[in-house]
């Protein structure tokens, strides 16, 4: 019988769901709070946990995300009576199998029920097969989108029409079915940035003030913030963030213009355009299809793209007959592939190589459409081979695909075949062959392709002319970045990851296209900082130079951390340079705010200690923290006023959050006159964030940091370097996190934190182990118990010392110390790897 976890804080909501789900025969417990359900799945485990949304205490996203973290095997379902939050995205991050819309038909409630416990004990690449799982995910996607959509009676199946426009015009700008895909699930998310936005502006008939043009003027940004953790989702990204920009650069959120707005991003905006037009809105009736059309066109060329308009005609004006997308064979084909992609471009190589290997698995048509499908699977796996090194492999899938192309006189797939056949023969040293695949790709996007292809082959054709002497390298760079940069496709230099990096430190050494090359080296140092500046670091005086110099322009936190990096050069000029930039940061920056949550919190502002009085009202204190803690995302007043005064009635939660505010800023503002100081915390319509940008200084932060940078060198072998930053971690680490508070959105971060320093002291203690340090193994293993008396971590790091230095009776009545306590206070025995090394002790094999 499967068993089942409700948890919903409406008591008739759950005692009808307890009703109905025993009917059908399924064991059901329920749980009116997070805390409740907590303590239930500490001695049961559930097959499916179904969660309401909001709930006082521990919302129930919060409560799934632990109740997974204990049990990953459980299935989740999350229910929910409101849709004006980022609720369905989240729900996606933890994995649900659903997201359902209150009040809801109990046979849909029930058949969700069903579909999820089919998936119980399945995995990717396991019991569940890639197309199950790509199909699961995208109507999850989709579904999530249509329960906001179907509060808001002008907005009903937008999403849905938008995605419809935006595939008829990508056809008929020739988008392969890659890009189509892609195409289509941003248009369905499009509008996930509305989701923070209130119903009363939304559905307002009059014209907006000017505040609240400001928040839908955030939606970008919360769009970006709400999708950048979701797996498969980044190369989405850029499509939805630019959807607003204009042509002719007067939009938002960057005011960039042309070409330099993703393409994509430009056909939503037309697709986007057109149905909100011929749909009615509250504050206008809807426009004909020949209106709408007659708008769109006036205003080709400032907000529209000329020649996104030039196809939109085209695919509303023909009334093109639907030739289907072939049978449901082909179709799940196609769904396993782009899973594929997806994981691909997320950097899942195992993920997209175990999807790939499924596709082949299942087909076996030589049908011209099944052919073209295998050619862009063949051309995939080369790419996922090349990524791992497996040039040998890569190379006969390359060339299988370009064999298959040619013979479907597909020209596009060929030029894709001939590219990657160039870059892998110029990986495998052979320029020769490299040069000739590539030029024959070239010739054909030159005929055929768009701007986009061309460009990147015309890079990669660089990258092989690079590694030949007296090849006429920097005159080529030159004349192919100015046509890159014309024809708007810069962004190849970030999109491809740092596979062009070697050819931006070019352009910045010799001066070539200073101001359009500046903009890429700012973005790249935006998405990959460290590998950019080390780059830099170790080309010429001249790039050098550059860095050091655009990195103090930079300035503030970013610059700053730029430039610490380059404190460690080993050239002495270098770090000269880089220390007196770092000087000059310094010296222009603001007072600084230190901020200590890891044991007591205290602020020191310039070194002055923040008078605990000044706060007035515990709040201010708490909203100030939870603020600073969210890591400058931003934070709607709606869930700012569930945290902090959800009893209060909605007006005066307004207003004490208001004055809460003012009172925050009354703290620095009122009581430090001799110093200039900057806004900590920033509000943006119904948006509030603390101020990152600001000179501050934060231990968790510092923490995490030293966490990150101990991870990486581990991935990498250095041990000795980890082992560094783990003691940097310990200490920055004064105590838990905010001890003496008891908030609950403080109490799992403070668990997280805990657990982040005791495989830290886990991992010191093992280090000093391995090199017959007991004394020191035995320090850092009586640290871990005193954080944490049932570590399991930090028994075994003392049991392994204390053996180690001949001590096995203290060793033994330290493990029997622990048992009592554990079985004693907690219930349970102890966990089974101590019980391994008691037993090892004790037959002397340790």
């Amino acid at each position: 019988m499967k068993r089942i976890l409700v948890i919903d804080d409406d008591e008739l909501f759950l005692a009808t769901i307890e009703r109905v789900l025993k009917k059908q025969d399924f064991h059901v417990r329920t749980a009116a709070s997070g805390a409740e359900a907590l303590e239930l799945v500490k001695g049961e485990s559930f097959d499916l946990v179904i969660s309401d949304v909001r709930m006082p205490g521990m919302d129930g996203l919060q409560t799934l995300k632990e109740i997974r973290a204990r049990d990953s095997r459980s299935r989740a379902i999350v229910v929910t009576g409101f849709a004006s939050d980022s609720a369905p995205i989240e729900a996606i991050k933890l994995g649900a199998d659903d997201y359902l819309k209150k009040p809801f038909q109990m046979e849909e409630f029930i058949d969700s029920i069903r579909r999820s416990l089919e998936r119980c004990g399945t995995s990717v690449g396991k019991g569940e097969s890639v197309a199950e799982l790509q199909r699961h995910y995208h109507e999850l996607l989709e579904n999530l989108i249509l329960a906001v959509e179907k509060d808001h009676a002008h907005f009903h199946d937008h999403a849905k029409d938008v995605a419809a426009m935006a595939m008829k015009i990508g056809r008929e700008m020739g988008f392969p079915q890659e890009k189509l895909d892609l195409l289509r699930i941003a248009a369905i998310l499009h509008d996930v940035g509305m989701f923070g936005i209130k119903e009363a502006v939304l559905e307002k008939a009059d014209y907006l003030e000017e505040s609240e043009q400001a928040m839908i003027k955030e939606t970008p940004h919360i769009a970006r913030t709400m999708l950048k953790d979701v797996e498969g989702l980044r190369p989405l990204l850029p499509m939805i963030y630019h959807l607003h920009e204009r042509f002719d650069g007067s939009g938002y959120p960057e005011g960039i213009e042309g070409e330099e707005i993703p393409l994509e991003s430009r056909i939503l905006a037309v697709a986007e355009a057109y149905i909100s037009l011929v749909s009615p809105r509250p504050h206008r009736e809807k426009k004909s299809a020949g209106d709408a059309l007659e708008i769109i066109v006036k205003e080709s060329g400032t907000r529209y793209d000329p020649s996104v308009v030039d196809a939109f005609k085209r695919a509303v004006g023909e009334e093109k007959e639907s030739t289907g997308a072939g049978d449901a064979e082909e179709k799940s084909l196609r769904n396993i592939l782009m899973l594929a992609q997806h994981y691909s471009r997320s950097g899942d190589f195992v993920l997209a190589g175990s999807a790939l290997a499924k596709l082949f698995e299942l087909s076996g048509s030589s049908a011209p459409g099944r052919i073209h499908l295998m050619v862009e699977a063949e051309l995939l796996r080369a790419r996922i081979l090349t990524h791992g090194g497996n040039l040998q492999g890569a190379l006969e899938s390359a060339q299988e695909a370009l064999k298959s192309a040619k013979k479907i006189g597909e020209h596009l797939l060929t030029a894709h075949a001939f590219m990657i056949l160039g870059t892998i023969w110029s990986r495998l040293g052979k320029s020769g062959e490299a040069g000739l695949a590539l030029g024959k790709a070239r010739e054909i996007f030159e005929k055929w392709g768009d701007e986009l292809e061309l460009s990147r082959v015309m890079l990669e054709q660089l990258l092989l002319l690079r590694k030949m002497p007296d090849g006429g390298f920097r005159s080529a760079l030159e004349d192919t970045l100015s046509q890159v940069y014309s024809a708007g496709a810069g962004t190849l230099l970030i999109d491809e990851g740092l596979e062009f990096l070697p050819l931006v430190v070019s352009a910045v050494e010799w001066n070539i296209e200073g101001e359009q090359t500046g903009r890429i080296v700012g973005l790249l140092i935006r998405h990959y900082p460290l590998e950019t500046i080390r780059a830099f670091a170790e080309g010429s005086p001249a790039a050098q130079e550059y860095i050091i110099s655009f990195l103090q322009e930079l300035g503030g936190k970013r610059g700053k951390e730029g430039l610490s990096l380059l404190l460690d050069s080993q050239d002495g000029g270098v770090r000269k340079k880089a220390s007196e930039a770092f000087s000059t940061i310094s010296s222009l920056e603001k007072p600084l705010l230190k901020i200590q949550c890891l044991g007591h919190f205290a602020l020191f502002l310039d070194g002055r200690p923040v008078d605990e009085a000044l706060w007035q009202t515990k709040y201010a204190r708490l909203l100030f923290i939870y603020l600073v803690l969210a890591g400058g995302k931003p934070v709607t007043e709606d869930r700012l006023m569930d945290l902090f005064w959800q009893e209060s009635p909605p007006d005066k939660a307004k207003q004490n959050l208001l004055t809460t505010l003012t009172r925050i800023r009354n703290v620095f503002r009122k009581h430090y006159h001799d110093m200039d100081i900057q806004e900590y915390v920033v509000k943006s319509g119904e948006l509030i964030r603390f101020n990152t940008d600001a000179h501050y200084w934060l231990d968790v932060e510092e923490f995490e940091g030293c966490i990150a940078e101990a991870a990486g060198y581990e991935a990498s072998g250095n041990r000795k370097k980890a082992v560094i930053a783990c003691q940097k971690a310990q200490n920055l680490y004064s105590g838990a996190l905010l001890e003496g508070i008891y908030e609950d959105w403080c109490l799992t971060r403070r668990e997280e934190l805990q657990e982040h320093y005791l495989s830290a002291l886990a991992k010191i203690s093992e280090y000093h182990l391995e090199r017959g340090n007991d004394e020191g193994a035995l320090k850092y293993a009586r640290l871990m118990l005193e954080t944490d008396q049932f570590s399991g971590q930090g028994l075994v790091s003392y049991l392994k010392a204390s053996c180690r230095a001949g001590r096995r009776d203290a060793a033994a009545k330290k493990y029997h110390e622990y048992s009592r306590k554990i079985e004693k206070e907690l219930g349970i025995p102890p966990d089974p790897e101590v019980m391994k090394i008691y037993y090892q002790l004790i037959d002397g094999a340790t």
